[in-house]
């Protein structure tokens, strides 16, 4: 049994009720204090603990259908958020958000189209089998986190789900990843991931820098959908290590497509993904007689090539027996693997032969 299998079903097994919001200590919470508390039930905690019982009534709503509107923000329904809009946390004034045990909504960080990129937080779980972030009213949101261009953002033990990815960041600015499940388990989309991140819909080539430990990246595809390919992580516009964790895709719908790490090019900058001691898992199956393609790593050459680097990692691609599914390990369009400078990585086949590839 896969642990993407695993994770999924322990996840969704404890989806709550979510929360009514616009509870805990607003209007009244404090400008100055460098902690605040995200609980499900903030009764019993004196106000100077300034508590919230709705993460989006402290960092914000982001429903836009589209995930880049036009410039400036648009997004209807959206709102900025008492951290970002009240608090206002700076480099010299960094804030800690300490969130319990529970299901909570969407976490947002969102664009700030008049000035410094907003950020400066630690979003810190409680675990990540007891703090879940993408969770409204009982239903798994679009995205368990969006950061829309943030900096100096810090993440750690919680778990991030949505039904279309766990996280979605967009822009530039950094992040730092600890100990976080990114879970996309799919609600009728088409195309799901655990992380996505792409540059921000304003023509700009920034690319944002991410640091994950830890880290688990999981895309989950049950629904019959054409065309559905399941990636566990899409690096798009970033700089990214990733080290001593997973990023699991699995496929059991009735179109075979499935992608463990997709690490595509950018116009002008040179996109890097430097993974180490991990694994990338991709599994197909059962499904239907329709060919298919599973991949470990596929890697988009045209334009400005990626640096992809893989140190003490493992690839494992696995088909159903009997079908039309194309397994490989490492896939890439418009270039060659040498391009990529794929070190020290062993790859699984679906028979079982185990391969060094040392360009």
């Amino acid at each position: 049994m896969s642990r993407l299998w695993i994770l999924s079903v322990v996840t969704l097994s404890f989806l709550g009720a979510g929360h009514a919001g616009a509870q805990g200590c607003l209007p009244n919470c404090s400008l100055t204090a460098s902690e605040y508390l995200v609980r499900e039930d903030c009764s019993g905690l004196n106000a100077g603990q300034n508590c919230f019982e709705s993460l989006a009534d402290l960092t914000g709503v982001w429903t836009s259908i589209q995930d880049t509107p036009t410039y400036p923000n648009v997004c209807s329904g959206c709102s900025t958020g008492w951290l970002w809009s009240d608090r206002a946390p700076s480099e010299s004034d960094p804030v800690t958000v300490d969130i319990g045990p529970g299901d909570f909504e969407t976490m947002v960080c969102p664009e700030n189209t008049s000035g410094a990129l907003f950020g400066h937080v630690h979003f810190k779980g409680s675990g990540i089998e007891v703090t879940r972030v993408g969770v409204a009213a009982g239903a798994l949101e679009r995205n368990g986190i969006n950061m829309r261009g943030c900096e100096g953002i810090h993440v750690s033990d919680l778990t991030a789900i949505g039904h279309t990815t766990g996280v979605l960041w967009t822009g530039k600015g950094d992040g730092v990843w600890d100990r976080v499940n990114m879970l996309a388990v799919n609600e009728g989309n088409k195309y799901i991931s655990g992380w996505t991140d792409n540059c921000d819909e304003f023509g700009s080539s920034d690319l944002s820098y991410h640091v994950l430990h830890g880290v688990t990246s999981a895309a989950y595809l049950e629904d019959t959908f054409a065309a559905s390919s399941p990636v566990g992580y899409s690096a798009n516009c970033s700089k990214t290590w990733f080290d001593d964790g997973s990023i699991i895709s699995r496929s059991d719908g009735g179109k075979p497509n499935a992608i463990g790490l997709k690490v595509h090019n950018h116009s002008s900058r040179s996109v890097e993904f430097i993974v180490a001691h991990s694994t990338i898992e991709v599994r197909i199956e059962e499904v239907s007689t329709v060919a298919g393609n599973a991949t470990g790593l596929h890697a988009l050459a045209t334009g400005q090539s990626p640096l992809v680097m893989l140190k003490g990692t493992s690839i494992e691609v696995k088909a159903a027996v009997g079908e039309s599914i194309s397994a490989s390990a490492v896939g890439i369009d418009g270039g060659n693997l040498a391009d990529f400078r794929v070190k020290t990585m062993i790859s699984v086949d679906a028979s079982g032969t185990a391969t060094e590839i040392v360009p």
